[in-house]
């Protein structure tokens, strides 16, 4: 299956990191540009689809990686330079995150962080995409967070709730092209606590499942562009 030019952004941990290896060991041909703010992660997943991409046939392949700093405004400018550059056909957005607890007793700039990574950016690069005709941009939401309130997460939930609310009212707009929204719910991965309640259930779902959903999801025409995937 032929890929495309696909960028992944907030590629370097849980879900997003998952995400690549899932599309890289699919597709007949990679080119791959993946971007998050840690360099070393990042520099350690493009070694990682490297190696497996020496039992492969193909050679029409190529994986990229650009480390910057998504809550930052110069960050941005260096992230939608480099999307410039790549040329995708197609984004997947993984990036947000946010502190946890009881809303007052958070800094305000960790808040703000959360607000920023997790909708501003992503608002921004669905803004981008739809100026350069880029034609798919899928976005992360939540199923445990976008539509209720999340005791603990107000920052991280009143973005997700942001996102999914941007995403249907473009939708109202009649785009000319296609602007999803993928809502997993608890995954374990490392960015779950370790005793968090999900874990004991059979709520959770492992990374490497949601991102076969998605990957397959997102290759297909599909009248509901919002999927929500929990158990």
């Amino acid at each position: 299956m032929d890929c495309q030019r696909m960028a992944v952004l907030g590629a370097s941990r849980g879900f997003g990191r998952a995400f690549c290896h899932c599309i890289w060991h699919d597709c007949d041909s990679h080119k791959l540009l993946v971007m998050a703010r840690k360099r070393e992660l990042l520099s350690e997943l493009k070694d990682e689809l490297d190696e497996a991409r020496k039992d492969m046939s193909e050679k029409n392949s190529l994986v990229e990686y650009f480390a910057c700093d998504f809550a930052r405004e110069d960050g941005q400018i260096q992230a939608l330079d480099q999307l410039e550059l790549f040329h995708p056909e197609r984004i997947f957005y993984f990036a947000g995150g946010g502190p946890y607890g009881i809303f007052e007793k958070k800094a305000w700039k960790d808040h703000v962080w959360a607000w920023t990574v997790t909708f501003l950016f992503a608002a921004r690069v669905v803004h981008w995409a739809m100026q350069q005709g880029v034609g798919q941009v899928v976005l992360i939401g939540s199923a445990i967070s976008e539509s209720t309130g999340d005791p603990g997460a107000a920052s991280y939930s009143s973005a997700k709730h942001a996102l999914l609310g941007l995403v249907r009212s473009i939708h109202l707009e009649n785009p000319t092209f296609d602007l999803r929204v993928f809502s997993p719910g608890y995954m374990d991965t490392d960015l779950l606590p370790a005793h968090a309640t999900p874990r004991y259930t059979e709520e959770i779902v492992s990374p490497e499942e949601a991102g076969q959903v998605l990957w397959k999801w997102s290759q297909h025409d599909a009248a509901n562009k919002h999927l929500v995937y929990s158990r």
